[in-house]
């Protein structure tokens, strides 16, 4: 029976992934999520809702739009099977109370906050409202976690961040980090509390120096490319609130 449930939370996370896709290009450009209905980009046309169906439709539709055969993004697919995948590793985690309801809030902002740094270099403020707003009420509905807990948590975030941005400012002459990695790191902060956050910094800061060495060494990149922070920093964050405390309890464990 669970295994028909995880089928059923990674199929709707797939939806909301799909949906996720209109956001990550839409809202940079300043359109509205809601109307005109999906169309291609290429040839305007109206996607019809068969043509919809996360990931199979693509499938089917081998990469290619209905009507004017153009290539369609490999991104669209991506989004909404990692959507999905995130949803049952979240329920996975958490169980079905209301921790999952704040994880799914959680990892669709950090989907949106990724592909718009990868597409625009961006961190878009509408995406990190949701992540605050669940910090918030998180906090209020639990009375274990006290509001020392949610400000040193939105401290410690942006305090790391923000040091990384003034150092490199006053040593390199240049952002070592953005206005909007400062920014989202405060938000998550609230959430995860400023253990869970520094660890979220750390996860993120080894897997974007593997990633980096791997894209120079395919020569995507060099050392002087600028390569966007807040994919690395929402998988760090994504992990944490995961799995962070048992990392933090196998760390001690070994100190």
């Amino acid at each position: 029976m669970e295994y028909v449930l995880l089928i059923f939370i990674f199929a709707f996370g797939a939806v909301i992934g799909s949906f996720l896709n209109v956001c990550i290009y839409r809202i940079p450009k300043g359109l509205s999520i809601a109307y005109p209905p999906s169309y291609c980009p290429k040839c305007g046309q109206r996607i019809k809702p068969y043509d919809l169906i996360p990931v199979v439709s693509y499938a089917i539709l081998g990469g290619k739009c209905r009507h004017c055969k153009e290539p369609i993004s490999i991104r669209y697919p991506i989004v909404e099977a990692l959507t999905g995948i995130a949803f049952v590793i979240s329920a996975l985690a958490f169980g079905y109370g209301i921790e999952l309801l704040y994880s799914l809030v959680l990892i669709s902002s950090l989907v949106i906050i990724s592909f718009v740094d990868i597409d625009e270099g961006i961190i878009l403020d509408a995406a990190l409202i949701p992540i605050v707003a669940v910090g918030v009420i998180a906090a209020a509905a639990d009375p274990s976690v006290t509001w020392r807990y949610v400000v040193l948590g939105g401290l410690a975030g942006a305090g790391i961040i923000g040091t990384i941005y003034i150092l490199s400012l006053i040593i390199l002459k240049k952002e070592g980090m953005g206005i909007g990695d400062i920014k989202l790191m405060a938000a998550v902060g609230l959430l995860l509390g400023w253990q869970r956050t520094l660890l979220a910094f750390f996860i993120a800061v080894y897997i974007g120096a593997i990633a980096g060495i791997i894209m120079i060494a395919l020569k995507k990149k060099d050392m002087a490319s600028e390569i966007p922070f807040g994919p690395f920093l929402s998988i760090g964050t994504a992990i944490s609130w995961w799995f962070g405390y048992e990392f933090i309890n196998w760390y001690l464990f070994l100190a």
